[in-house]
């Protein structure tokens, strides 16, 4: 784990490959907390 500054954090999150990742990383949490196969227990509102 890496702590970042937040003016760093937006950055990264227009890199395609830090934003799949993060995706990912969300999405597995998600389903691990809810018990779903499947992450996001609630639709997520596109950015792009």
């Amino acid at each position: 784990m890496e702590d970042v500054a937040e003016d760093e954090m937006w950055k990264r999150l227009q890199d395609p490959v830090h934003a799949e990742a993060m995706r990912v990383a969300q999405e597995t949490l998600d389903a691990e907390l809810s018990g779903r196969r499947h992450g996001r227990s609630a639709p997520v509102k596109p950015t792009g």
